[in-house]
C-alpha cells in the first residue's frame, strides 16, 4: 500500500494546469520551497529536504495531511495551506543561450554559424550542451544546407532532456573538382582537373585538396564537370586490366622465356589473373608484377615474393 501511494501522489495533476505552483530548482523540494505560500516552513532550516520534486512538465499535488506530516518531522506546528501545487522549474531556450552553446562546441574550427531555427519547448534549468556527434552532415557535403543539430540540457545530476537546433554551417575550403566530365574506370588526367576555392561544410567527408592526390587514379563511377573530388570517389588503379594484352614471363628452372598474351581478368600488383594464350588458346594463372607485365613458373605454379 505504501508504494501505490507514493506512486498516486507522484502523478501530474493535470486539473492544476491553470493554477499557480511553487517552483523548485532541482529534483528536491525544500522547506525553503515551501515557506514562500506556507509561513509555517519559514522557521525550519530552509534546505531541509522534504520530497521530490515532478519531473520536468508535471506537478504535484502535497495534500494538507502529508505537509502536516512534514511539519511534524521539522518541528513546525502552524501556518499550513490546504494543499500545495509543486513543480520543477522549467523555461524555454533563448536564441542567446542555443547560439552560445553551439558557438562553444565550434572552438578552435573554421566553421561560420548560421542559426535557423530550435527547440522551443520549456526545458529543465541546466547547462546546454551540443556535442559533435549529434550534428547531421548534409547530403554532399552542401554548406547552404540547413542540417539538424541534436543536443541535450544535463540537470539534475546528470539527468537530460533533448533538445535541437537547425543550423548552416560553412568554411572556406580549397579543393579539387572535376574541370571535365571524368568517366569510371580511367585513369585521371591533370587536364581533367582545377584547384579552386568553395564554402563547404566543416566536417564529416571533406574534398580533396590537393591535385596529386587524385591525378592518375581511377574514378569508381563517373565525375561530372564542377563537381569536387572525394576519397570514396576513387580506386587505386589496376596494373592489369581485363581485355588488355600483357607480357607474360615465364621461368622454367634457369630458363626465362616471354610473349604476349590476353588478360582475362584484372588485378594489381601481387594479385593472380587468368590469361589466354593467343597460340593455342591455353588458359593459365599468373602473377601481377607491374604495369602490363605477370610472371608464371612453368607447370603451372606462380612465384611467391
Amino acid at each position: 500500500m505504501r508504494t501505490v501511494s507514493a506512486l498516486v501522489m507522484l502523478v501530474p495533476v493535470l486539473m492544476w494546469a491553470g493554477s499557480s505552483c511553487v517552483t523548485v530548482e532541482g529534483e528536491r523540494i525544500l522547506a525553503g520551497d515551501l515557506a514562500r505560500v506556507a509561513p509555517g516552513f519559514a522557521g525550519a532550516d530552509a534546505s531541509a529536504v522534504l520530497g521530490y520534486a515532478p519531473a520536468p512538465g508535471s506537478r504535484r499535488l502535497i495534500s494538507g495531511a502529508e505537509l502536516q506530516r512534514m511539519a511534524k518531522r521539522l518541528g513546525v506546528t502552524a501556518g499550513f495551506p490546504a494543499e500545495i501545487c509543486v513543480e520543477q522549474a522549467v523555461a524555454p531556450l533563448t536564441r542567446e543561450q542555443v547560439e552560445s552553446a553551439l558557438s562553444t562546441a565550434l572552438a578552435g574550427t573554421d566553421a561560420g554559424l548560421v542559426l535557423a531555427d530550435f527547440s522551443k519547448l520549456p526545458v529543465p534549468h541546466g547547462a546546454l550542451e551540443f556535442a559533435r556527434s549529434g550534428l547531421l552532415a548534409p547530403r554532399g557535403g552542401a554548406a547552404d544546407q540547413t542540417v539538424v543539430w541534436r543536443g541535450k540540457v544535463v540537470y539534475s545530476g546528470g539527468r537530460s532532456v533533448n533538445v535541437w537546433a537547425r543550423v548552416r554551417l560553412a568554411a572556406t575550403r580549397q579543393r579539387v573538382v572535376a574541370a571535365a566530365n571524368l568517366p569510371a574506370g580511367r585513369l585521371i588526367p591533370a587536364s581533367g582537373l582545377r584547384v579552386e576555392e568553395a564554402e563547404e561544410f566543416p566536417f564529416g567527408q571533406a574534398s580533396i585538396r590537393e591535385l596529386n592526390r587524385v591525378v592518375g587514379m581511377v574514378p569508381r563511377r563517373t565525375i561530372r564537370e564542377g563537381e569536387p573530388v572525394r576519397e570514396w570517389l576513387l580506386t587505386i588503379p589496376r596494373e592489369v586490366s581485363r581485355g588488355e594484352e600483357v607480357e607474360v614471363r615465364v621461368e622454367s628452372g634457369e630458363a626465362r622465356f616471354s610473349f604476349i598474351a590476353k588478360a582475362e581478368t584484372g588485378g594489381r600488383a601481387g594479385d593472380h589473373v587468368l590469361v589466354k594464350n593467343p597460340e593455342n588458346g591455353q588458359r593459365f594463372a599468373a602473377r601481377v608484377e607491374s604495369k602490363g607485365k605477370v610472371t608464371v613458373l612453368a607447370g603451372g605454379g606462380t612465384r611467391e615474393k
